[in-house]
């Protein structure tokens, strides 16, 4: 596996290096660079202990698998930076066990010695290509269960906040082109698949003796190379919200807020948005009408819920949808400009809507509206 743990550490470390020159001041390229440098060292690591003389480097004997412990902690940061001011010096609790781990990992190349270290390493190495893990000792099945247990912990935790997300978009955005993140809804599956449950049946198999090491090693490491290279070609190009603003509106009703109040509010939205047709602003976001309205973000959020029963995302493109209806039935303009002038800045998105809400493609309404044209 020598190629991809060269192709992994390429390609990460030459994604976070493009982060880091296109010196973008928010947290969630910074987390995700963390995320790279992590991955970039776990597959460098594997290089070189299969390339170089291990008596003279010993303590790369050791370091690859505190590594494990923190995939998931790394990964949630990165979610969590999402919608949320996350400090990175409010966070030294979740990689306690990794300092643990490393430390311990220290001491023990000191106790046992650098030299019978290696030696331990490749007589292990050895027995376990014959598919003898009992050479592995009790230790190993601990070790295990214990990265299961934190990195299941953070990557269920990061399922949760990523669904916190989308809703959180669809409340103040009315385009979400490049803001979504579903591929990294992907990685996380792809990651439980092909990472996290091997572990699991490794940890199972250990103790009823079924298991070939090699096997497991090769899906393991190909899950975590693949989850790797995945999300490195797909960060690069991701765009965050620069408005800190936008998530800080209640996307529930809030108590004490009367419904004539709420009334009142929706019947001012709606008549601003019908007689200043402010749908047809492709950036328009929750904040930006608000400030509009001269209304807080909050109220408006809160009576679009309630008065609509929907987000701000499609309420808007529920007007967009309706002003590209009366163009197609009234005139010959071609059908992607129509959509460009009433908001939408993609083509598979406005698609996506318009057959969501008609039941039909663009050119199916035209022709069924108006035969003739």
């Amino acid at each position: 596996m020598d190629h991809l743990f060269q192709i992994g550490f390429s390609i990460t470390g030459f994604t976070a290096l493009v982060l880091l020159m296109k010196n973008e001041n928010n947290r969630q390229s910074r987390y995700s660079v963390l995320l790279l440098i992590l991955w970039f060292t776990r597959f460098l690591v594997l290089f070189l202990k299969d390339k170089i003389n291990l008596y003279d480097f010993p303590f790369l004997v050791v370091s690859d698998q505190s590594l494990l412990l923190l995939d998931g902690v790394l990964f949630y940061w990165y979610v969590k930076s999402l919608s949320n001011p996350l400090k990175l010096k409010n966070q030294f609790l979740h990689i306690i066990p990794f300092l643990i781990s490393i430390g311990f990992s220290i001491m023990t190349v000191f106790m046992v010695g650098k030299t019978e270290i290696v030696d331990q390493f490749y007589e292990i190495n050895s027995i376990r290509n014959e598919g003898d893990i009992e050479a592995s000792g009790l230790d190993v099945l601990v070790f295990l269960l214990i990265v299961i247990f934190i990195n299941g912990f953070y990557v269920f935790r990061s399922i949760g906040l990523l669904k916190k997300y989308d809703g959180l978009l669809t409340d103040n955005y009315s385009n979400l082109l490049n803001l979504r993140i579903s591929w990294l809804k992907k990685i996380t599956y792809f990651w439980l698949i092909f990472s996290f449950i091997p572990l699991v049946l490794f940890s199972f198999s250990y103790i009823f003796r079924t298991i070939q090491f090699e096997a497991f090693e090769t899906i393991f490491l190909g899950g975590l190379w693949a989850t790797a290279i995945f999300f490195s070609t797909n960060v690069i190009s991701q765009r965050y919200s620069n408005e800190e603003t936008l998530f800080k509106a209640p996307t529930t009703p809030v108590k004490n807020k009367s419904n004539e109040e709420i009334e009142e509010v929706f019947t001012k939205l709606t008549q601003y948005i019908e007689k200043n047709e402010t749908f047809k602003d492709a950036k328009l976001t929750l904040h930006s009408l608000a400030t509009q309205l001269e209304i807080k973000p909050a109220k408006l959020s809160v009576a679009i819920n309630s008065k609509n029963e929907t987000n701000f995302h499609e309420f808007i493109n529920t007007y967009r949808i309706e002003a590209v209806k009366t163009e197609l039935i009234n005139t010959d303009e071609q059908i992607i400009i129509i959509a460009y002038k009433n908001g939408f800045n993609s083509k598979s998105t406005f698609n996506s809507a318009f057959k969501k809400m008609t039941g039909m493609t663009p050119s199916q309404f035209r022709k069924t509206s108006n035969p003739s044209k």
